[in-house]
């Protein structure tokens, strides 16, 4: 009896061990990682804003030098802009600029990208460029040193001013005869598109003309050109 209490006592043990040892250590299951991502970018604060028409910093030929800006944006560590479908800009400002034809339309797109390489972007921003601004930008005077008197031929002659803009140039005169303002001389009475006039300057006195240089806008003096005779 005591050898079967005692043979029942040791399988029941046994069992237990066993029973026990199968299930082994408990082990938890590996996290996923959480990437980083962007906050949506506030198309409110771009500029050019969303379908307006766009300014210029300067022109360049015959383009204009545009700014595109954004704010900045949450856990994002770069940007990336594509204007018109192409990549221009990849870096960590919030500023580019880049020449655009004038009276054109175009569109534009921000992306933030974090640290993770997540990128966020916003929809196709829509610009439009103006046309181009007319300058009119004033010639230059009438160089003193190349103005000439032939007392001969009898004519005044001086270096011709090209215009910068391509506007058509004339030419006035301003005359001092000894001292006194003339106001009709009538060899210089009147403009001339040449860069040389027929005039008589009679001996004994003393000429002080200035010759004026105008566009249709602006007029640039010369160096009174002094001549005695």
């Amino acid at each position: 009896m005591k050898i079967y209490q005692f043979c029942l006592f040791m399988l029941l043990s046994l069992t237990l061990l066993c029973c026990g040892g199968s299930d082994g250590p408990s082990s938890s299951p590996t996290p996923e990682p959480i990437n980083i991502v962007p906050d949506s970018l506030n198309v409110a604060l771009v500029t050019p804003a969303n379908g307006e028409p766009c300014t210029f910093s300067r022109i360049v030929g015959s383009r204009a030098e545009v700014d595109f800006t954004w704010p900045e944006v949450a856990n994002a560590v770069s940007y990336r802009v594509r204007i018109n479908g192409r990549q221009v800009y990849s870096g960590t400002d919030t500023r580019v600029s880049t020449l655009v034809d004038f009276s054109s339309q175009g569109s534009w797109q921000i992306s933030a990208v974090s640290i993770d390489d997540v990128v966020v972007t916003t929809p196709e921003l829509a610009f439009t460029v103006p046309a181009r601004p007319v300058v009119n930008r004033a010639p230059q005077p009438v160089d003193h040193s190349s103005i000439r008197y032939d007392s001969v031929n009898f004519e005044l002659t001086w270096d011709p001013v090209p215009d910068p803009d391509g506007d058509a140039i004339q030419y006035a005169f301003i005359v001092h005869v000894n001292g006194q303002l003339d106001l009709n001389f009538n060899e210089l009475l009147n403009p001339v598109d040449t860069n040389n006039v027929s005039v008589f300057l009679e001996e004994g006195a003393r000429y002080e003309i200035e010759i004026i240089v105008t566009d249709g806008t602006f007029r640039r003096f010369s160096t009174p050109f002094v001549y005695d005779r």
